[in-house]
């Protein structure tokens, strides 16, 4: 058995699961019976509640219940995205601009402002706990999936919620990848995975234990959620809760299509020719909706979409055997699994590169590249004299520098020369973490810069203290449910002394009234 997980960190629904054994994968079925548990978090005075039970208190207790909290990672407060739905909960700025929400515990006074990385930790350390129970033993390290098209804060701020729970991110991986190593070896398979909050496409070619990752698409903000919310403007516009299939499909019309439109760029930047696509991999519980079945049909033919794992646990799948394949070397029994090491050749999601004079991106990396890999370009001083140079880091596909995203910045001392004299050679490597590194060349010794590319939302003071408020909490929590399940037994046993004593006087009721009669009838 694996010692460590794959989670599956959902918009909507999470899923965990684990190698079992050398050929067999489980997936963990929670508290409720379920094998997914809905991403909703409540929050109350005392307790912190986490999916089905969560989801009930939706009703009752909205402006302190969390959902769709995976929208929020690694995104500042203003962004558009964000603005355009109302949620009931409140979502302010932090101290730094970024998303974060404000809850207000019934029965508490105070308010208090979460992050989505504390939210998204509570969501994971409860499924933790769930694979802690089924595997019979505490659980330290795990993969986790994200979408395709993450940005480099939303991945990294994956991996602090990861942490604040409590756990050692062996590795964040991309949800089609990980669907792709679910459904086996020695195939080239195109992954269309549609789900509560977002969609991606991949197309993915296994060989032997390597995964190569041809090209990839995906829109951040496109799932079961916005069709959810069309059906909404629909029923409102109308007066009506009932809607046709028919109605509800032309809804959705130009959404459906915009996933097709992005598994065909797929397939054109994959350089791979449709018919040569051995599946079509359908993942995430939006991919059952019959119309994206219908227009994945008319695009590759029938036989080719399948079906074989249930879409909401093909990710979580697929995380459970990487995880099992980077700690095989500490789990014995799993040695053997596929034969090796899964060696895993992804693609960058967005193009990397700097600014440069007047505005301009230059590109290191294109969008699509296998990583790891390095690029390496000369560039020279813009200033007369200029005894440091800086350059920002940038993730985007706009010309315009200032239109991308901004990871981070790199700033090197340099000995003054004339403006176009001072050559630098930078080498852009991006690795399983992307670091950047910046060789200096224009004087001895060589100076090598590292500045990491992921650049976390969160200081490593703050998450510190996020992961001893979050074990803190944890405790607490354990402590009042002790105590609540002590009232409840108190109150069960106080129950049954009372019902028998009913039930004994009762009987005495009985017996007296029998000699009552018996006397009369004398």
């Amino acid at each position: 058995m694996s010692r460590a997980i794959g989670i599956d960190l959902g918009t909507t629904f999470t899923c965990v699961a684990f190698m079992k054994s050398a050929s067999e994968v489980a997936v963990v079925t929670n508290n409720d019976g379920n094998k997914i548990t809905p991403s909703v978090v409540t929050y109350e005075s005392q307790l912190t509640i986490v999916g089905e039970d969560a989801v009930a208190k939706r009703g009752k207790n909205p402006k302190n219940t969390v959902f769709q909290v995976k929208r929020f990672m690694g995104r500042e407060a203003s962004d558009p995205e964000i603005k355009k739905r109302t949620y009931p909960f409140e979502i302010i700025a932090s101290n730094k601009g970024n998303a974060s929400i404000r809850i207000t515990p019934i029965g508490s006074k105070e308010s208090k402002v979460l992050c989505p990385e504390q939210i998204s930790s509570d969501i994971i350390r409860y499924v933790k706990t769930m694979a802690e129970k089924a595997m019979g033993h505490e659980v330290f390290e795990a993969v986790i999936t994200v979408p395709a098209n993450f940005t480099n804060a939303q991945r990294q701020a994956t991996v602090d919620a990861g942490e604040i729970a409590g756990l050692k991110v062996l590795r964040i991986i991309n949800e089609p990848t990980a669907a792709a190593l679910a459904y086996g070896f020695g195939k080239l398979v195109l992954v269309y995975d549609l789900g509560g909050g977002t969609f991606d496409v991949s197309i993915v070619e296994i060989k032997g234990t390597e995964a190569v990752v041809k090209s990839t698409q995906g829109l951040t903000f496109l799932g079961g959620e916005d069709f959810d919310y069309r059906l909404y403007e629909e029923s409102v516009a109308r007066f009506r809760t009932m809607v046709k299939r028919e109605t509800f499909e032309e809804l959705c019309q130009d959404l459906f299509e915009k996933t097709i439109d992005c598994v065909k760029e797929a397939i054109r930047e994959s350089k791979c020719k449709k018919e040569k696509i051995d599946d079509v991999v359908l993942v995430g519980g939006s991919s059952r909706i019959p119309r994206v079945n219908e227009l994945l049909r008319e695009l590759f033919g029938s036989t080719k979409l399948k079906f074989d794992i249930p879409p909401d646990h093909a990710v979580g799948h697929g995380a459970a055997i990487l995880a099992a394949s980077l700690t095989q070397n500490r789990d014995s029994d799993i040695t053997k699994f596929v034969g090796g090491t899964v060696r895993l050749a992804d693609v960058t999601p967005f193009s990397l590169g700097m600014n440069i004079a007047f505005d301009r991106m230059l590109v290191f990396i294109p969008r699509n590249s296998s990583y790891p890999m390095s690029e390496t370009k000369t560039l020279s001083n813009a200033g007369h004299m200029q005894t440091e140079l800086k350059f920002q880091i940038l993730e985007g596909e706009m010309a315009m520098a200032s239109k991308n995203n901004l990871l981070g910045s790199v700033i090197i001392e340099v000995m003054p020369k004339p403006m176009g004299k001072n050559d630098l050679e930078v080498r852009d490597s991006l690795i399983v973490k992307m670091v950047l590194n910046a060789l200096n060349h224009s004087f001895p010794p060589l100076e090598l810069i590292k500045h990491s590319i992921f650049k976390s939302m969160l200081t490593v003071a703050e998450r510190n203290q996020m992961v001893k408020d979050s074990k803190k909490r944890a405790a607490d929590e354990e402590i009042e449910r002790e105590k609540f399940k002590a009232r409840t037994a108190f109150a069960d046993a106080l129950m049954r002394v009372k019902v028998s004593v009913r039930g004994a006087a009762t009987e005495e009721k009985g017996r007296a009234m029998k000699q009552i009669i018996a006397r009369e009838e004398e």
